[in-house]
């Protein structure tokens, strides 16, 4: 029987191979006249980007594979069923972190030899971001909800209003600045109005309340279940994926709103997206650690 790589392998892979295309693919002319820099500054600033991309995938992929493992110790189990779901949900959002970004970087390519793609190229990077989040969180949320009906908990009145009003305030917020951006004649998805709303904006909205919910649930698991060390290792992944929700929640609204504007600089762009990948990598690091312990309970 083959055995099968395992996800730190596919890390490694997929490092190498991002690193490799973002360092000798050319960059695309537009981008160069819009941040006013060379093609030579363009490969510098990329190589900014390769350490907290590495450390984030490395952090994703890592709790896959030990959540995976984790799951596999409860085989036969609610909660191994359950934990299998979102060490599935995990597997998408490791893979959903390398994959565009490998796309994204051979689409930037491909626009620099032919300028008439860069719609096509817009497009294809939102949609498959799209993918990526609504079934990744969708995924985990099946295993969180499995969770809580285990423990016989259900989310209370008040934290859900309190959710809902945080939800629905950064949705219409949202919402706001892309109808704002199309009045001032910034439109990043080159797409009416009516489709950006209904084929962008509304699954985007409902994948962020599934995965804050999902983070909601996987806290009050944590607190219902017994011991103090699982209670700490949950509220960590708890914690480390509300994070990364919010993190999703907050690049959607750069690149919705402020991004492939002409007056943005070099600066600018690169402190934005910094500030997203360090918090990131925070989110994803508190998964793994979480995971590490987990798996680390169930050998003693």
């Amino acid at each position: 029987m083959i055995r099968q790589p395992s996800a730190l392998i596919w890390f490694a892979i997929l490092l190498i191979v991002g690193a490799t295309l973002a360092l000798t693919l050319p960059p695309n002319p537009t981008t160069l006249q819009a941040l006013h820099i060379s093609a030579t500054v363009y490969h510098a600033s990329v190589l900014v980007f390769i350490l907290p991309y590495g450390i984030i995938w490395f952090a994703a992929f890592y709790a896959y594979e030990k959540l995976n493992k984790y799951a596999n110790k409860l085989h036969g189990t609610r909660e191994g069923e359950a934990f299998k779901k979102i060490a599935n949900g995990v597997s998408v959002l490791a893979w959903g972190l390398a994959l565009p970004t490998i796309v994204s970087i051979i689409l930037e390519a491909a626009v620099a030899r032919h300028p008439g793609f860069a719609t096509a190229r817009t497009l294809i990077n939102s949609y498959f971001a799209l993918i990526v989040t609504l079934a990744s969180f969708t995924i985990i949320s099946r295993g969180t909800r499995q969770l809580n009906e285990i423990v016989r908990v259900r989310p209370g009145r008040i934290a859900t209003q309190l959710l809902m009003l945080f939800f629905t305030s950064v949705g219409a917020f949202y919402v706001s600045l892309i109808i704002h951006a199309q009045d001032t004649g910034h439109n990043p998805y080159h797409l009416p109005l009516y489709l950006i709303i209904t084929t962008l904006i509304i699954p985007h909205m409902f994948a962020w309340f599934i995965g804050l919910l999902s983070a909601y649930e996987l806290w009050l698991y944590a607190h219902k279940t017994a011991g103090v060390l699982y209670k700490h290792a949950l509220s960590y992944f708890s914690g480390g994926f509300a994070i990364v929700v919010i993190t999703a929640i907050a690049t959607q609204y750069l690149t919705g709103a402020y991004t492939n504007r002409p007056s943005l600089s070099l600066g600018s762009v690169l402190f934005m997206f910094y500030s997203l990948l360090i918090i990131e990598a925070v989110g994803y690091t508190l998964i793994a650690l979480a995971v590490k312990r987990l798996k680390r309970l169930e050998e003693v």
